[in-house]
């Protein structure tokens, strides 16, 4: 059986900024040779797949710098240092849609880069919740579209949607019949 571990011997932080660290790490790999890791610190996330009593599915459109577009997505926020993700869920539902109680289940977690970057996103289903005044962070300029699920589908078909995230949602979501 191959030994796949890489072993850390010198990790130098390179930047460190609000919430995300860079760090260069030095390893040996299981062959001997020596090599160099960019990594990414992420404190990690959550994403929730919100699904209104009649069906559709709700998206927020937003512009992202890293990639230069607006794109759709489910809403989504990152944790705070140890907090519960859970927690997290109930909070950036009422910032990013002004969503709040309902119900959720847990669809997966996941890494959306591990070549680079630690984060994980805790991935949710959530229904039955009351829709009021969203409560966008500063800097946060959020369009809240809902969509059927036939439409989001086409949407990731077309390419319009290209959020993994989302895609993983709406896939699991209509997959499992769990909207």
């Amino acid at each position: 059986m191959l030994d796949f571990e890489e072993q850390v011997i010198g990790s130098k932080e390179i930047y460190s900024g609000k919430f995300i660290k860079l760090k260069l790490e030095e390893v040996i790999l299981p062959g001997g040779e020596k090599k160099q890791r960019e990594i990414v610190e992420h404190p990690g996330s959550i994403a929730a797949l919100p699904v209104t009593k009649d069906g559709k599915f709700i998206f927020i459109k937003q512009y992202r710098s890293a990639v230069k577009e607006t794109i759709w997505e489910i809403p989504a926020g990152k944790l705070e240092l140890g907090e519960d993700p859970l927690t997290g869920l109930f909070r950036e539902m009422k910032e990013e849609i002004g969503a709040t109680g309902g119900k959720c289940c847990k669809l997966c977690q996941f890494y959306p880069s591990p070549g680079v970057l630690n984060e994980q996103v805790h991935l949710y289903l959530y229904w039955g919740f009351e829709l009021g005044e969203p409560e966008p962070e500063d800097g946060e300029n959020i369009k809240i579209v809902k969509v059927s699920q036939l439409k989001a589908r086409k949407m990731i078909q077309t390419g319009e949607i290209k959020d993994a995230k989302s895609i993983i949602a709406v896939h699991m979501a209509i997959e499992n019949r769990m909207s």
